[in-house]
């Protein structure tokens, strides 16, 4: 889905697989790999990609399908997270997000990567 944006993005905008690659200091098959889905990449990436084309990051996730929220039942996988105050405070505050954002949010969540650590600079 998010390689379907960004291919979308760039013909939107006339820009070859090579202008984009360049930009991105990336080889313009791994730009092909990614608008085909056969490739993940690092959220920072992503937002290279929006700031080449000119949008938000969260124009890449807002064809998400309507039943892509967070569910009834929500496993943080952190022991404890939930009830901690920092857990309430973060339920809390997805419980009252628009549909729209808890998708987004979600989609955003997903993109992460699951093993190894990242850091966001500034938090």
């Amino acid at each position: 889905m998010i390689g379907e944006r960004l291919l979308a993005l760039r013909s939107s905008r006339n820009l070859t697989l090579a202008a984009v690659a360049q930009r991105l200091t990336i080889s313009y098959q791994q730009v092909q790999k990614y608008e085909r889905g056969q490739s993940s990449m690092s959220v920072a990436r992503l937002y290279d990609f929006a700031q080449i084309y000119e949008v938000a990051p969260a124009e890449f996730f807002r064809e998400l399908p309507p039943n892509a929220g967070l569910g009834s039942h929500l496993d943080l996988s952190v022991p404890g997270f939930a009830d901690s105050p920092e857990g309430q405070s973060f339920l809390s505050a997805i419980a009252h997000m628009p549909p729209g954002a808890r998708r987004t949010l979600l989609a955003f969540l997903r993109a992460l990567p699951t093993e190894g650590t990242f850091t966001v600079p500034g938090v």
